[in-house]
């Protein structure tokens, strides 16, 4: 940091090899911290062309003192007298004349209040009230003045404001920023007197109007530049522009317009947006930009209509301005996404430009961030998949989104799938196309070589989709619903094959294929779990066992046993094909939260609240170790492809990874920050993936933590 009260400035050079002490650029960013500039020294003649425009162009003062010893300073350096072309001053501490009188070149004034280095609050700044003599030395020191800006200043009248503005008389371009009148006319002949006031000001070419400038100000402004306008900027409420200021022949100049809106939780801005620029069409307006400050999600996670909802479909709303915007020879759109929360450029720039398609093909739509996101979602991760070949990870998220990630933990495409969270995930067989199941009731197919492109939408379920499962054999998905109900879907067709209903009487939130593909497996909200014949669709079992809902179920390698967890803290085996019970094991002293058998089914592995996550024989039902270490409830657990080792997560905000001959842990991952939910082997045993409810997901590379024992 360079600091502000610096008098003087030597820029110097080596005497030795003739070269620059520092470089151009780093010379450039030290003068650019210096507010005003008393006093500068070049001993290097190949410096000036660039440093002396760029610190002299504006110049900024705080303070009458400022002024006359920068006044001195020109008169001993005179050939800075022509760099100088802005002022930024105070209208009410002091004035700038003396400047303003010996700068040939000046050709903007800016008019600030600033208080200790912060803008002035409205209720604590003092007004402007300038002598007529101060407007008189204006209106002749200020000839040259062609740009006038008023930035954060109060008066007490309109005509106060206005005879500042008029005493530029050759200013052809005013911009206003927080401009408040405090005393409001009281008959309309005040407001009469102004415009025939402002009807002698005939060259302003350009109007910016920034936020919390007062309505009447904007509206006089607009209606005595009506003729000679070329340029205009709005910024605020549309709805504040009278209907007589949309006729085209009140602007017969205008060729550029620019608007800029914040757009807050509905479509209403937008629309007004389109609106307006169906009904203003002056006969020479060709160049329209329009920019939008997002502080509100909801423009993703309401791009897909829900049918129970009547409000109008984002895609809808947009596509209307996209028209609109399309009426004009030249057109711009953008979008500046401030959020409390980090924004992820790639997601918004992905999901506008679906919103936006010819805009965005044309180059003419613009996504930025103001703030980049750490890698992850940004809300509670309910799914992390691996494909089959083991290329892609796939994590889905409360937030709306999947992020698809490859082997290296690189992040390569993320997008809005669903109307509300995304629930689950499946891959196909081949490891081409994703499956997910959200909220909005669907189940949609990306394919995931092709940029994540949607294949299919599948409609049928009447309410949330809690889970989803493709079939082995790559012909068949399976989904469960809080309406119910199982379905079996083609994925040549992506038409329904068999409604599997009648097996449960609450929500489902679980389906799994056996790996023959013969069987398929539900649970829900019950006590008991399902087993469907997949070549027909009907119930072909059902386990009620369990005292307490079920949380998980598992397959083991040779379809013919079925392991289910409860609540009711055991964890039980059966035989797939009679149904019968072949184990019960009651050592954990909570809630059983999954279950896996091991890639051989010698062993079947539990993750518990209790804290532990159990190895079991599944021949003998005897606990062979339970490893200790996590300090709170364990939520999954996972072998590996090898089966030498298991994984767990923990609301310890770790994940543990232990080996499975003797229970020892010979890594804790630390990184999440929050509760950790589900964690995932790739199948080439390469990578360790977990997902957290703090969004955040991780991909690790197992050689680096056992690089010769895995």
């Amino acid at each position: 940091m360079v600091p502000r009260n610096i008098v003087k400035l030597s820029i110097l050079r080596s005497p030795l090899s003739m070269s620059l002490v520092l470089p151009w650029e780093v010379l450039e960013r030290v003068i650019d911290h210096f507010v005003i500039l008393r006093s500068f020294s070049l001993t290097c003649r190949q410096l000036r062309p660039r440093t002396l425009l760029f610190m002299m162009e504006s110049c900024h003062f705080h303070a009458k003192d400022e002024v006359f010893a920068f006044c001195d300073f020109l008169q001993a350096k005179s050939e800075f007298l022509s760099l100088i072309q802005s002022l930024f001053v105070c209208p009410i501490d002091f004035l700038p004349f003396p400047l303003i009188r010996i700068l040939p070149n000046i050709s903007t004034l800016r008019f600030i209040i600033r208080r200790f280095g912060e803008y002035a609050r409205p209720a604590d700044r003092p007004v402007v009230d300038l002598h007529p003599s101060a407007l008189s030395c204006y209106r002749v020191y200020g000839e040259r003045i062609r740009t006038l800006s008023l930035d954060h200043l109060s008066f007490t009248t309109y005509s106060d404001f206005f005879r500042l503005v008029l005493a530029f008389p050759n200013a052809t371009e005013i911009i206003c920023q927080d401009v408040l009148v405090k005393i409001p006319p009281t008959n309309a002949s005040a407001i009469d007197v102004v415009k025939r006031k402002l009807s002698k000001q005939p060259r302003l070419e350009t109007i910016k109007i920034y936020s919390g400038v007062d309505e009447t100000v904007t509206l006089l402004l607009l209606e005595c530049a009506r003729c000679t306008l070329q340029t205009l900027m709005l910024t605020g409420q549309l709805d504040d522009i009278p209907p007589a200021f949309t006729m085209p022949s009140q602007w017969k100049r205008l060729h550029t317009l620019t608007i800029e809106l914040e757009l807050g939780e509905g479509a209403d801005i937008i629309e007004e947006v389109t609106e307006f620029l169906k009904n203003f069409r002056p006969p020479s307006l060709e160049d329209v930009s329009v920019h939008f400050l997002v502080t509100h999600r909801h423009i993703l996670n309401q791009r897909l209509h829900d049918e129970r909802l009547e409000e109008t479909s984002w895609i809808d709303v947009c596509s209307q301005l996209e028209a609109a915007l399309s009426t004009f020879r030249r057109q711009r759109l953008s979008f500046l996404v401030s959020l409390k929360k980090p924004a992820r450029q790639r997601l918004w720039t992905r999901e506008l430009g679906q919103l936006f398609p010819a805009l965005r093909d044309s180059e003419k739509l613009t996504v930025a961030c103001k703030s980049i996101a750490a890698v992850g979602h940004k809300e509670q991760v309910h799914a992390v998949v691996v494909s089959p070949d083991s290329t892609w990870i796939a994590s889905g998220s409360e937030d709306n989104t999947i992020i698809l990630w490859d082997s290296d933990g690189q992040l390569c495409h993320e997008w809005v799938p669903h109307y509300g969270g995304v629930n689950s995930l499946a891959f196909s067989p081949d490891s081409r196309f994703l499956a997910s199941g959200g909220h909005d009731r669907k189940v949609v197919v990306w394919d995931v070589n092709q940029d994540a492109r949607r294949v299919a939408t599948i409609k049928g379920h009447r309410d949330v989709v809690c889970g989803c499962a493709w079939s082995p054999d790559g012909t068949m998905i399976a989904s469960g619903a809080n309406d119910h109900t199982v379905r079996l879907w083609s994925t040549k067709t992506f038409q329904q094959l068999y409604l599997c209903d009648g097996g449960h009487v609450g929500w489902i939130d679980f389906v799994c294929f056996s790996p023959d593909g013969r069987w398929l497996a539900s649970k829900g909200a019950n006590d008991h779990c399902c087993i469907w014949d997949v070549a027909s669709g009907t119930l072909h079992k059902v386990f009620p066992g369990h005292r307490y809902w079920l949380n998980a179920a598992a397959f083991d390698p040779g379809s013919r046993r079925l392991a289910t967890t409860s609540r009711d803290q055991t964890v039980r085996i059966w035989d797939v094909e009679t149904g019968e019970p072949i184990l019960v094991l009651q050592q954990h002293t909570n809630w059983v939260e999954e279950v896996e058998f091991s890639p051989d089914g010698s062993l079947l592995l539990s993750a518990s609240w209790d804290q532990t996550a159990n190895i079991w024989d599944a021949s003998t039902g005897v606990m062979k170790m339970s490893p200790e270490g996590h300090s709170s409830l364990v939520h999954a657990a996972r072998f590996s492809p090898c089966g030498r080792y298991i994984a767990s997560a923990s609301s310890d905000k770790t994940v543990r990874l232990w080996r499975t001959s003797d229970g020892l842990c010979v890594a804790t991952f630390s990184e999440h920050q929050g509760q950790v939910w589900h964690v995932a082997f790739s199948p080439d045993g390469k990578t360790l993936s977990s997902g957290a409810d703090d969004g955040t997901v991780f991909i690790r590379r197992l050689d680096q933590v056992i690089p010769d024992n895995f």
